[in-house]
């Protein structure tokens, strides 16, 4: 993805983490821009907190959740639809 927007003529941004990454896709979208991100179940998790406030503020943001096999998380220790509960119910206090 990161050869590819540029040569159709749109910005790929390499954020610190997933935090900085929803913020960066907050304040692009509430600048008029359509802007998207990519994490995994861990990473959707800290996003939380930003997700609830584009929630609460209206603001259209695209997030794509991609659950990913590996330790303590998905099949090695147990099949379950965590990624697809915290998906549907969101933010934390929730």
């Amino acid at each position: 993805m990161s050869v590819e927007l540029p040569v159709r003529g749109d910005i790929f941004i390499q954020m610190e983490d997933e935090i900085a990454s929803l913020g960066a896709c907050i304040g692009a979208s509430l600048a008029g821009r359509k802007a998207m991100t990519a994490t995994s179940g861990p990473g959707f998790s800290l996003m939380q907190e930003n997700l609830g406030y584009a929630c609460i503020a209206e603001v259209p943001v695209v997030v794509v959740n991609v659950m990913r096999l590996g330790p303590s998380t998905g099949m090695p220790t147990n099949v379950a639809q965590g990624d697809v509960q915290q998906a549907r119910w969101g933010t934390h206090g929730d």
